[in-house]
């Protein structure tokens, strides 16, 4: 097509140039492209310029041209202006040729090939992994559990390895013949039982069960018939004994309907269907009752106090800037942690991981509402520390909306920087969770709008840069995560974890079953043993009465002493990831006293892990701390407040 000489810009040394000889052909696919050589006699080129979907631009300097392709830009020099034109012109028929080229059709049916884009490729991977992991969990799914052993199953399901087919256990649930394997069928069913299904579609399974009529032909299948009627009412009562919460109207209803007996005329039994018949509604009267007096319990709507106590009585404004003018940020510091721990008792292993038929439980739901009140009471307290009579007087020009005075401005930076001192006082305490609430407040568009972290004293501004960096939400929480982890090593330490961290990113379960049939190996994510071990069992203590004084939480608290500042020491020094210790195997036939569950998804023993829990906040109980909190429900009905939404405390008469 053309070639001749040109001047190549070397790579190696910028703005020199090389004289080579330059041809442009086509290649074996049809596509234009530009050969160069040292000498015009050689056979072996010296490299290749692709033309395909390339620019060819001229440049400011004379007689030079610039050839742009996808992975670099090539500067070429001709001898004259005619020839550098002549050079432009063919190169650009060149590129648009090879843009405009059409794939070879086939001879066969086969349809050509489209090009597809970084963008569609990615997809096609994303799209080949999601098959791959169904794959996986397809053959896991695969397992024969009649010959799995029942307790080494049920280590399973505890040490959170979880693919289990749920409709086999369920199975063997009902068709159990031994009472040591049933045990362990039912805690392993209402263990995974939330992972894959919702509490209405089981109890449709359930009511589905019940409402089979017995066989009226052959005899000896009645007793089969009889024994899951009585598993599944069994399940459906120990289903309510564990979880009173999951307890509705709805279900209630539907469960009086399935065991109704005028459902199922007796007249065509036997005597033996009969003779079970009663039996079985007995036992369903009796789980009818206890579902009755679930439901008309009168719940609270909230059974912590949102902010500290002594703004709730004698009629006095919490939202008035009292706080900053009569308490300590030190007391502050400390009530708002013994706040912290009184909800993070209240929080069971069962609410991290389970979402109720419309969303989160209604205890999750409060802890949210919390924690947004918290945020923006610290808000509304900056806001409003302007004295408004004292503003009027003076005649301040902030009354008339015009830019903040220089009064208002100091008194909203000293509110600012009481709470900043809270903040850092809580990071003392282990406080995390009340530490990122204030952090929060102190960010709300609202204050900052004001700018009273711009005319803070130095020492407070280089303290609100260092608790910003621990607050950073960047990298899933690096910076709290490599904060917390450096109390692993001591487990008797109190801390007051960040909830939102458990709450939006629960405890998942991973995807390969363990040591079972298939050669199949568990893999464990070192973030979920850390949020895993974070609400494990850590010390057997448990908090003194908020009226008693205690040796060890007043050394704890003395800043004058040595083990304090080694302790309050929130500097982060290493990343370490929290280990998870092994449960011991539970003896069923053996009465004993089942040691502190070490898994946060046991939820049969909510109780116990709530006592265990409580230990850790025993340094928070300071010496001086003779004044009880006073723990008050929340009943307004503002937006200021927190409002609750249960819906099912209706009264059912029996």
């Amino acid at each position: 097509m053309k070639e001749g000489w040109l001047h190549k810009m070397s790579s190696g040394c910028l703005g020199s140039f090389q004289r080579r000889y330059c041809r442009i052909a086509k290649n074996d696919k049809g596509e234009w492209h530009v050969k160069y050589y040292h000498q015009k006699e050689d056979q072996k080129h010296r490299g290749i310029i692709p033309l395909k979907g390339c620019v060819v631009r001229d440049d400011d300097r004379p007689h030079v041209f610039v050839v742009e392709t996808m992975d670099r830009d090539f500067t070429m020099r001709a001898e004259s202006e005619a020839e550098q034109k002549e050079w432009v012109r063919k190169l650009r028929t060149a590129c648009l040729e090879s843009s405009k080229k059409k794939p070879k059709e086939s001879k066969g049916t086969a349809k050509p090939t489209a090009v597809t884009s970084p963008r569609e490729k990615e997809k096609e991977e994303r799209a080949k992994q999601e098959a791959k992991k169904k794959e996986m969990q397809r053959k896991a799914s695969l397992v024969n559990w009649n010959k799995a052993d029942a307790k080494k199953m049920l280590d399973m399901v505890a040490g959170k390895k979880l693919l289990v087919n749920l409709h086999r256990l369920l199975f063997l649930l009902l068709t159990s013949t031994e009472e040591s394997g049933l045990v362990a069928y039912r805690k392993a069913f209402f263990t995974t039982m939330p992972y894959f299904t919702k509490v209405h579609h089981v109890i449709g399974l359930f009511i589905e069960i019940l409402l089979l009529p017995p066989p009226e032909d052959a005899a000896e299948m009645i007793p089969r018939w009889a024994r899951i009627k009585k598993r599944v009412l069994e399940t459906i009562a120990y289903w309510i004994e564990a979880h009173p919460s999951d307890t509705s109207v709805d279900m209630y209803n539907k469960f009086s309907k399935a065991v109704d007996p005028d459902s199922f005329p007796p007249t065509e039994w036997s005597a033996a269907a009969v003779a079970e018949i009663k039996e079985i509604g007995a036992s369903a009267e009796e789980i009818k009752k206890s579902m009755r007096a679930i439901i008309n319990v009168k719940k609270p709507k909230i059974n912590y106090a949102a902010c500290p106590y002594y703004f709730w009585g004698g009629g006095r404004n919490r939202y008035n800037g009292n706080v900053i003018k009569e308490v300590s940020y030190g007391e502050l510091a400390q009530e708002l942690c013994l706040l912290s721990h009184e909800r993070m008792c209240m929080i069971t292993d069962r609410q991290i991981y389970y979402r109720g038929e419309k969303g989160w439980l209604t205890e999750q739901q409060n802890q949210n509402k919390v924690s947004n009140h918290m945020s923006n009471w610290v808000a509304t307290c900056i806001l409003n520390t302007i004295d408004k009579k004292k503003a009027k007087e003076r005649k301040c020009s902030c009354e008339e909306k015009k830019p903040i005075c220089e009064a208002c401005q100091n008194e909203l930076t000293a509110a600012y920087s009481y709470f900043l001192k809270v903040a850092q006082r809580c990071l003392e305490l282990r406080n995390f969770n009340t530490f990122f609430e204030i952090m929060t407040g102190l960010s709300n568009r609202h204050v900052l709008r004001l700018g009273p972290h711009t005319s803070l004293p130095s020492e407070d501004a280089e303290m609100l840069q260092g608790l910003k960096q621990i607050s950073d939400t960047g990298g899933n929480f690096a910076a709290y995560r490599e904060c917390i982890g450096e109390f692993k090593d001591n487990p008797t330490v109190p801390t007051v974890p960040y909830f939102a961290v458990y709450f939006y990113k629960r405890i998942q379960h991973i995807e390969d079953s363990a040591n079972l049939s298939g050669g199949w190996k568990s893999k464990s994510k070192p973030e979920d043993k850390k949020d895993a071990a974070l609400l494990s069992t850590r010390d057997s203590k448990r908090v003194p009465p908020r009226g008693a004084t205690s040796s060890t939480s007043a050394s704890s608290l003395d800043p004058s002493s040595a083990t304090h500042r080694k302790q309050v020491d929130t500097k982060p020094t290493a990343t370490a990831t929290a280990v998870i210790k092994e449960e011991p195997q539970e003896q069923p036939q053996e009465q004993k006293a089942a040691p502190p569950p070490q898994n946060p998804i046991d939820t049969t023993n909510a109780s116990t892990t709530n006592n265990s829990t409580a230990g850790m906040m025993n340094h928070h109980c300071h010496a001086n701390s003779n004044a009880t909190v006073n723990i008050s429900y929340i009943s307004h009905n503002n937006n200021n407040h927190i409002h609750n939404n249960n819906n099912n405390n209706n009264n059912i008469n029996s």
